[in-house]
């Protein structure tokens, strides 16, 4: 879980959510 992600959100939080998923 890299906190970093969360700076994807603003461009597609649900394809972060999808790297981790996987």
């Amino acid at each position: 879980m890299e906190i970093t992600n969360a700076g994807d959100v603003s461009i597609g939080g649900k394809a972060a959510l999808s790297v981790e998923g996987e």
